[in-house]
């Protein structure tokens, strides 16, 4: 099949029949979202994890978070109802709105109600979210000092090579001196000096 062709059969009218299987889609991360509320409500927790609330903190961060989340989904949906733009972006990303749930659901499932996955390697998500609301004023910190580290090696990166290039192309002396060093260090990928660079 050539693209043209692709190209035509995906610009042809939808059937009815079609039609209703796209709404249907869209329809479904917000069955998914249910779905991940009613298991995390619904479903008992591990023995251990349960018999122990104080050494095994379970909130309702997940299931918050959900809810804000579904309702903005079936926002969106109403408002794909009315707009044809809204209503193809809302079909294209509904299946990885439905995936992304479902691996919660199954990761959730794993950690938290069966205990398959254990502690402390494999943390269940809503404890997760609950150490990042706990610990924010720290990781907002950590995120600030990180991007200041970053941009600071990002401009002294580009302030030498800027240097060395303009005085290479206009310096035949410095040319002279930079050139080996240059083609030395050139060929050796730069994800090799990262260990050096941390060290």
């Amino acid at each position: 099949m050539t693209v043209w062709s692709l190209h035509k059969i995906e610009s042809a009218p939808k059937s009815k029949l079609r039609h209703g299987f796209d709404r249907a889609v869209t329809v479904l991360p917000i069955l998914f979202i249910a779905l991940l509320i009613a298991q995390y409500k619904l479903v008992p927790n591990f023995e251990k994890y349960a018999a122990n609330p104080l050494a095994f903190p379970i909130t309702d961060t997940l299931t918050a978070l959900a809810a804000v989340f579904g309702v903005a989904l079936i926002a969106y949906f109403i408002v794909s109802l009315f707009n044809e733009k809204i209503y193809e972006k809302l079909l294209s990303k509904s299946p990885l709105y439905c995936v992304v749930t479902l691996l919660f659901i199954v990761y959730d499932h794993a950690t938290l109600k069966t205990g398959s996955l254990p502690l402390p390697y494999f943390p269940w998500v809503d404890r997760v979210l609950s150490a990042i609301v706990d610990d924010r004023a720290m990781l907002l910190d950590c995120t600030k000092n990180s991007l200041i580290l970053l941009f600071t090696g990002y401009v002294v990166g580009v302030a030498a090579g800027l240097i060395t290039g303009i005085g290479a192309g206009w310096s035949g002396a410095f040319r002279y001196w930079v050139s080996p060093l240059i083609k030395v260090l050139g060929p050796i990928p730069s994800t090799t000096w990262m260990p050096i660079i941390l060290i």
